[in-house]
């Protein structure tokens, strides 16, 4: 399986903001997936929302209450 072309300087990127590497990786498989949520319940993660663009990341129960009000 080829990686997708930039994928891994994505997930630097993002480690370079201090998420751990398999979680930058993850998150950028997300985003380069077009995903339009990344669900998460790490604290690590979650603060690091506001930095991160192209995606909605929440945690699982902010999630149900955005989308089923």
């Amino acid at each position: 399986m080829e990686e997708e072309e930039g994928l891994l300087e994505l997930a630097k990127s993002f480690h370079l903001l201090g998420l751990k590497r398999f979680d930058a990786l993850h998150l950028a498989c997300a985003i380069k997936s077009h995903a339009d949520y990344f669900l998460t319940t790490d604290s690590g993660i979650l603060k690091k929302s506001g930095v991160v663009g192209d995606i909605r990341i929440k945690d699982p129960i902010d999630f149900i209450r955005e989308v089923f009000p």
